[in-house]
């Protein structure tokens, strides 16, 4: 989740601390989160997270 958070705010050239991520379960849907970012929200579902790969040794 930080990862995640770290990544979008790099996108919207935020601070991380700004961004807030939620992890949801969905039966039909699997795995998305929510990642909200200075007021601003996005919705991705599993099939999109797993096509972006995150660099986490930065």
């Amino acid at each position: 989740m930080n990862a995640l958070c770290l990544h979008i705010a790099e996108l919207k050239q935020a601070q991380p601390t700004r961004c807030k991520c939620s992890l949801l379960w969905d039966e039909q849907l699997g795995f998305s989160t929510e990642v909200t970012v200075e007021g601003r929200a996005r919705m991705d579902i599993q099939g999109q997270l797993n096509e972006r790969p995150i660099d986490v040794q930065r």
